[in-house]
């Protein structure tokens, strides 16, 4: 894979999931790591350890992205009301475990879910760009839980990732 200039006009808004780099949380229950929610098997999922504050969830890509839209597929098997008061914020400042990231607001989710619930969330991608995604819960009562994570928009700052063949 390379990154290389593309100076075209904006596309259409594509699943740009794939192009993250990593995906980190402040705290990882067992083996429920966070790329679990981005594996596209809905019958696994990432789980924060419990009643910690400011648990959150984050794809970092290698360039800065604008994001249209989220859609998250809420844990199938059990305790789908966990998933409440939620903060989808974007930019370039990176989430540092034990504090809430700082970046812009995409969408607030207030809730609660239920289990296997898809949810989508509209962003503004001209407001809300950089090279962090963060999904944070803004109270500490319960454990960040996501069943499946799928991130929609475009690239930014011209870049464009392709797969060289």
């Amino acid at each position: 894979m390379s990154i290389e200039e593309d100076d075209d006009e904006e596309t259409a808004a594509e699943d740009i999931t794939s192009l993250a780099s990593d995906a980190t949380a402040s705290s990882i229950l067992g083996a429920f790591r966070p790329g679990k929610a981005l594996d596209g098997n809905l019958d696994n999922f990432f789980h924060s350890q419990e009643n910690v504050a400011n648990s959150w969830f984050q794809l970092e890509f290698p360039f800065e992205v604008k994001i249209s839209h989220l859609v998250l597929h809420n844990r199938k098997s059990c305790c789908g009301e966990r998933f409440k008061k939620v903060s989808m914020d974007v930019g370039n400042t990176p989430a540092v475990p034990g504090q809430l990231p700082t970046n812009p607001r995409c969408a607030f989710f207030e809730g609660p879910s239920s289990n296997g619930m898809e949810h989508t969330f509209e962003c503004d991608p001209e407001n809300n760009q950089g090279k962090y995604l963060s999904l944070a819960l803004t109270t500490d009562t319960v454990a960040l839980q996501i069943g499946e994570l799928y991130v929609f928009g475009t690239v930014g700052k011209k870049k464009r990732e392709s797969v060289l063949q």
